[in-house]
């Protein structure tokens, strides 16, 4: 079981393609990370797969079944989204905020105790559990983007019943981050991940993709450019006119992974 987008297509007129015929997998168990530059569809096709925006081709399967058959409820129970940016004007402290993670799963009732010894360990997890009673709109962007990471943490903490699968979706994590908290983000998938959850992730920075990721997606005018391992995918031959930029290709100096070094 796996999602599944196969030949999707966004337009935003006859004339404008933001994502032309792009396919791919994400399988339980691994991370996916697509790059791209400023504009490449990076975004509007994570929004197209999440069913957040329609498609005008293409399909998008979820453990075998069309994502338009599963109910919004259901479908929220077991895949949970990591947006840019939150906005949220209202006075919420950290740990109500961290509770609408654990909204698809009260069918109407209170929270229960289980409820809130998720929440509060999704904040850990997170490292934003001294924040649990300060209001979200005090924050600084670092602090509210992660403790949105432990807001979608909270909605699929748990297994689903009968060992049904669970995926994440990350639309850059590490924006408002410093360089801690950019490789907790990631590590928090890393360990997801290695949970048999689903991961999605969109990022810019190349050196992280090539850390944490299993497979990596070049995008570029909205069309797939390459799908492979970090090994496979990141090479001059791809990013630099991808990206523009000359560049050098070397081995990280403590892991099995290639790094990026711009010459420019």
């Amino acid at each position: 079981m796996s999602i599944e987008a196969k030949d999707l297509t966004v337009k935003v007129n006859r004339n404008t393609i933001l994502v032309n015929q792009v396919s791919l997998t994400i399988h339980p168990g691994e991370i996916l990370a697509v790059v791209g530059p400023n504009g490449a569809g990076k975004s509007t096709l994570l929004r197209a797969i999440t069913g957040d925006i329609k498609v005008d081709s293409g399909s998008v399967w979820m453990d075998g079944q069309p994502l338009e058959q599963w109910k919004l409820g259901e479908r929220a129970k077991v895949r949970a989204v990591l947006s840019q940016t939150s906005v949220l004007s209202f006075a919420f402290t950290v740990l109500e905020v961290v509770l609408m993670g654990r909204g698809p799963h009260l069918n109407g009732s209170a929270e229960t105790k289980r409820d809130y010894a998720i929440a509060y360990e999704a904040l850990a997890a997170a490292e934003v559990e001294h924040l649990a009673e300060r209001y979200f709109t005090t924050l600084s962007g670092g602090e509210k983007q992660r403790v949105q990471l432990a807001r979608v943490l909270a909605q699929i903490w748990e297994t689903p019943p009968n060992n049904g699968n669970r995926y994440l979706f990350m639309d850059e994590p590490t924006n408002n981050l410093d360089l801690t908290h950019q490789h907790r983000a990631l590590q928090i998938a890393r360990q997801l991940a290695n949970q048999q959850v689903g991961v999605m992730v969109i990022l810019h920075d190349l050196n992280l993709a090539a850390q944490y990721a299993d497979r990596i997606m070049i995008m570029h005018r909205g069309e797939e450019v390459i799908t492979g391992n970090p090994c496979q995918v990141l090479t001059p031959q791809y990013i630099e006119p991808v990206f523009n930029i000359p560049i050098i290709v070397t081995q990280h100096p403590t892991l099995n992974r290639p790094l990026i070094v711009s010459t420019a």
